[in-house]
């Protein structure tokens, strides 16, 4: 992890670099959003929250830059869904997350994180639907299964929940 974090600060320092010769490059703008959205992610993992934060809301105020620029960047986009997810703006991500489907629609993780932020929002039924749509194309993936469960779980539907976790459970007992 350590080797991970100081390769993100050289190509965050790269990037910072080309960008003093080329201003408006939609590619490094787009690792600089990426390069300090991983640097928070990892310095929350760390549990350096105050860090974190300022970290996090440099990527947030570069991702609305690129956006402005680049509006159909679908990189930034979903970068800028990650970033309102960590902020806690589920409404924002499931926007930007929508925004990102929308440009491609075959970016099945974009269906899993929007499940999240249903399940956030307390709208379980949302979250379930679009955690159909991404077992349609990987229906034995757990991490999703489990979710699936969970959201079951939430509206009081327990004997599908239960059978779903058991689904699981058996499979892992397979492996």
């Amino acid at each position: 992890n350590f080797d991970r974090e100081k390769n993100n600060d050289k190509a965050f320092k790269h990037y910072e670099k080309a960008l003093t010769f080329f201003p408006y490059h939609e590619y490094c703008m787009t690792q600089i959003v990426r390069t300090l959205y991983r640097k928070s992610i990892f310095l929350k993992s760390k549990g350096n929250s105050s860090t974190y934060k300022k970290i996090l809301k440099r990527a947030n105020i570069f991702s609305n830059k690129v956006l402005k620029k680049y509006p159909k960047n679908i990189d930034a986009s979903y970068m800028k869904a990650g970033i309102c997810f960590e902020r806690g703006d589920y409404t924002s991500a499931l926007k930007f997350f929508e925004k990102t489907r929308k440009m491609n629609p075959n970016i099945s993780e974009v269906l899993q994180n929007k499940a999240e932020c249903f399940t956030r929002l307390d709208k379980y039924e949302k979250a379930i639907e679009c955690l159909d749509l991404k077992l349609k194309n990987d229906p034995k993936n757990t991490d999703v299964l489990f979710s699936k469960g969970f959201n079951f779980f939430q509206i009081g539907n327990y004997k599908k929940a239960v059978e779903i976790f058991e689904g699981i459970r058996k499979t892992d007992l397979m492996k």
